[in-house]
């Protein structure tokens, strides 16, 4: 009887086992596959906002001042140059004087409207030698409907609030191309934009979702998790980024950012 139960079992496995191996789709991210980087790198953290935004920015930067402390790097609120762009064009021009300066291995630019959340990661440790530029994306729908009722599409789509440059000429060529990119400078997105059209994600320039596939630019790119560019939603803390290391209050009304900031630093 033994034997009859052990020729079904041979039997079965071998006719009727799955054909295809199923495996959980993994996130990129850094903070979920990889082993940390324990080398230790000459990093500058940079932020840089005008009077308008004072209120604002005087109150984040002191997160940046603390974070750089905490692990021996240094960081500058550099005054915003004067141009004939919008403000935000300012992130490029610093960071390519930066660049040219050559006085640090690399440079986190964070935007003023953003602060340290925690202090316990630190940046050096997602760094991989062979990529240049470190940011994250997100979800966000995309302004074309579809014929599935009560369905939404959505795009993963960058975000330059915050990111990690290596100091390089191949970070110089990269946002001098950028900055030269000058169809995007009064882009809602502005110099955002300009990158996303750059390396090769247009779906949300052009409408056109095959357009998004990028190009060889982004074996260039180490796409981060979402906990050091956390986006608040409805005021509140978006929950797919749990535990966030930067939260960045983008899109808000800048009354709306100082009544964030006071809830969630100053009390």
């Amino acid at each position: 009887m033994k034997n009859i139960f052990k020729i079904i079992k041979i039997f079965f496995n071998k006719n009727f086992s799955p054909k295809y191996k199923i495996e959980t789709p993994k996130d990129k991210s850094d903070d979920l596959k990889e082993i940390k980087n324990t080398k230790k790198y000459k990093i500058k953290i940079v932020t840089s906002y005008d009077d308008k935004f004072k209120n604002i920015g005087d109150i984040t930067s002191k997160t940046f001042k603390k974070y750089a402390a905490k692990y021996d790097y240094v960081f500058e609120n550099v005054k915003m140059p004067k141009m004939d762009r919008p403000y935000a064009w300012n992130k490029i021009k610093i960071l390519l004087d930066e660049i040219q300066k050559n006085n640090f291995e690399y440079l986190l630019w964070v935007d003023a409207d953003s602060y340290f959340n925690i202090y316990e990661k630190n940046i050096s440790e997602i760094i991989d030698e062979k990529k240049e530029i470190y940011m994250a994306k997100h979800y966000c729908e995309v302004h074309k409907g579809t014929k599935y009722k009560n369905t939404k599409l959505t795009i993963l789509r960058i975000n330059s609030g915050v990111i990690l440059l290596k100091s390089s000429n191949y970070n110089f060529n990269f946002l001098t191309k950028v900055w030269n990119n000058k169809k995007f400078i009064n882009h809602p997105w502005w110099e955002q934009a300009a990158i996303m059209d750059i390396i090769g994600f247009r779906a949300d320039l052009n409408h056109n979702l095959n357009d998004h596939i990028g190009n060889n630019i982004l074996d260039k790119i180490k796409f981060l998790s979402g906990r050091w560019n956390s986006i608040p939603s409805k005021l509140d803390l978006s929950m797919e980024k749990h535990n966030p290391i930067i939260i960045h209050m983008a899109g808000m009304k800048n009354e709306d950012r100082e009544k964030y900031l006071k809830k969630n630093i100053l009390n």
